[in-house]
């Protein structure tokens, strides 16, 4: 049976987790696994690939076996869990460009670890058209469960250029939701009319109550 948990419920959860010896920096590496698996494991690949452990979610068609991702990257935790993503895609065969609202720390590893397989990463909104024309892939990284709307001007701009591109090449480019649709309050289940609707999202640990409320369910 499914686990259905308020924010703060979740918040707690982590909280409990870290105390138990579950680090938070642990739990990104899990989520941002996680996601990776759900993209990997849909992949066409030759026999004997074989993917990481963690296994999450289902769509109905896999993807091709030339994946291009587009890592849509926020300011926080969701931020992260996209980066490890992005690292595990690239490992897997994906290629992968990484968009990110804010300079990222070059000190933090996982960014390091980006830096080391030369992952094209930028800021320049000017990038984003051509970065999504040439994606099959949109990784939604930007907000997570916290996130309060209103969303900024930028970002609703930014997920409204995105897709645009997506509907105009219709079913051959889907969208992951990491934890859930950004622009999505993940308790009332209110949500702004610029989020991506997701082909799949992967939500750590439980579902979130706000995901099973419309008109946030339709994304």
């Amino acid at each position: 049976m499914s686990k259905i948990v308020t924010v703060d419920q979740m918040k707690q959860l982590e909280t409990e987790a870290d105390a138990r010896g579950v680090s938070y920096a642990q739990m990104m590496d899990y989520a941002g696994a996680a996601v990776a698996d759900s993209i990997l494991r849909r992949i066409q690949r030759p026999e004997g690939f074989h993917p990481l452990r963690f296994a999450t979610g289902r769509l109905a068609k896999p993807f091709g076996s030339d994946t291009a991702a587009l890592i849509l990257v926020g300011t926080g935790n969701n931020g992260g869990d996209g980066l490890v993503a992005a690292r595990h895609l690239h490992d897997g065969g994906c290629r992968v460009k990484i968009f990110s609202l804010k300079t990222l720390d070059e000190s933090d590893s996982k960014v390091i670890a980006l830096r080391e397989r030369s992952l094209f990463i930028t800021q320049d909104e000017n990038d984003l058209e051509t970065l999504a024309q040439e994606s099959n892939v949109i990784v939604d990284a930007l907000f997570g469960t916290g996130m309060k709307l209103p969303l900024r001007e930028n970002v609703k701009e930014l997920l409204t250029t995105v897709n645009r591109h997506r509907v105009s090449r219709r079913h051959s480019v889907s969208c992951i939701a990491v934890d859930c649709p950004s622009g999505m309050d993940c308790d009332s289940g209110e949500i702004d009319s610029a989020a991506l609707p997701a082909d799949l999202t992967v939500t750590f640990g439980a579902a979130k109550v706000g995901q099973f409320k419309f008109p946030a369910a339709n994304y």
